[in-house]
């Protein structure tokens, strides 16, 4: 017996296989990209963050589904710093802060929340309910760090 699949339905599943099962670099993420999977938690771009100046990207819109909370949209603003810079000024932290909107849409989010990521390993969480592990996973994306650096590929 042969299995006849529609052409629609096979680009569905490829781009399913190619962009909801793997994680985007924010520099390359478009919305409908999975930012950050961690277990069977995802967090999914909904609207791409605005750079800004100096070091920060600012107002995305993510949604985070599969975990124990529910499908729930944060709008999310990250400011990364520089290790070693300290002396000139620069903070010796990376923060990410937000608040979470309502499921249907709109911005009267009123439940906000911070997490300063320290260099020396600390992390500060206000409200302490918003250490998440994903947030983790977020600020390595937004900040180019670890496995989502992606600079060092671009100077070939």
């Amino acid at each position: 017996m042969v299995l006849r699949l529609s052409t629609p339905f096979l680009a569905m599943l490829l781009l399913t296989a190619c962009n909801g099962w793997s994680e985007t670099p924010v520099s390359r993420a478009r919305p409908g990209d999975t930012l950050v999977r961690n277990g069977r938690e995802r967090v999914v771009l909904e609207r791409a963050f605005r750079p800004g100046q100096p070091n920060g990207l600012y107002k995305g819109i993510v949604t985070v589904s599969g975990g124990e909370g529910g499908v729930r949209r944060l709008e999310v603003s990250g400011v990364c710093s520089m290790p070693g810079l300290q002396a000139e000024g620069w903070p010796a932290y990376d923060n990410l802060y937000g608040r979470k909107l309502p499921a249907s849409g709109g911005v009267t989010g009123e439940e906000r929340w911070q997490v300063l990521f320290h260099f020396d390993g600390r992390v500060e969480a206000q409200p302490a309910g918003a250490k998440q592990a994903w947030l983790g996973e977020l600020r390595d994306n937004l900040c180019r760090r670890g496995r989502f650096d992606d600079r060092k590929l671009s100077k070939r």
